[in-house]
């Protein structure tokens, strides 16, 4: 801070608590199903901006490449999730915003 003091002086961060999912269990089917259910009461928020000057890249973040196959950029790959969640709802359903 300003003042040249940490605000998070004294805290200790911890392991949340969880449940460890083995996919193909009814368990994980349990969760994954209700994840379905509650994507389409949801809207996806991308925090990003500036360019990628720190990392060596002339462009901006979202350009950047994922992987070097097909060069996919981080914001293709984003939206291609996004895609795949929506066409797991019900015909007729609205799209999923990205916001």
């Amino acid at each position: 801070s300003s003042a040249g003091e940490n605000p998070l002086e004294g805290i200790v961060p911890s392991i949340p608590t969880g449940r460890a999912l083995t996919v193909g269990t009814d368990e994980f089917a349990a969760y994954e199903a209700a994840g379905v259910a509650a994507a389409g009461r949801s809207a996806f928020v991308l925090v990003a901006g500036g360019l990628g000057e720190r990392l060596g890249y002339s462009g901006i973040k979202l350009r950047l490449p994922t992987e070097l196959l097909t060069g996919t950029s981080y914001l293709e790959l984003f939206i291609r999730h996004i895609l795949a969640l929506q066409a797991t709802q019900p015909e007729g359903s609205p799209p999923i915003p990205l916001v």
